[in-house]
């Protein structure tokens, strides 16, 4: 029974040993998995960000309430950019970009 100590002591230690070492992995890859995370969410923040401007871009004149564009809608959108292509295509771009300068300005 006396040689039974030592050996019950060495298992314990040996239980205790890996458990140390699976914590110390486990940590250790916390900071990859934290970064891919962080890059998966500015790629989802990206992607919202272009539904929003391009969203509130096409409803700004109320075109999908079955409204009658405004004058002002028609006077400073229609005329001047929709008979140019890709013109209002431009313009989407421009303020998605606008808005994405905001967005990592504010992120920093």
């Amino acid at each position: 029974a006396v040689k039974m100590a030592p050996v019950v002591e060495a298992r314990g230690l040996e239980a205790a040993v890996r458990g140390v070492q699976d914590n110390t992995e486990s940590l250790a890859s916390a900071p990859d998995a934290a970064r891919r995370s962080a890059d998966a969410m500015g790629v989802i923040q990206v992607v919202l960000l272009g539904l929003l401007v391009f969203n509130t871009l096409d409803r700004i004149g109320g075109g999908s309430l079955n409204l009658p564009p405004p004058d002002w809608l028609i006077v400073l959108i229609q005329q001047p950019l929709l008979g140019i292509p890709f013109a209002w295509m431009g313009v989407n771009l421009a303020c998605f970009a606008a808005a994405l300068l905001v967005l990592r300005r504010s992120q920093r």
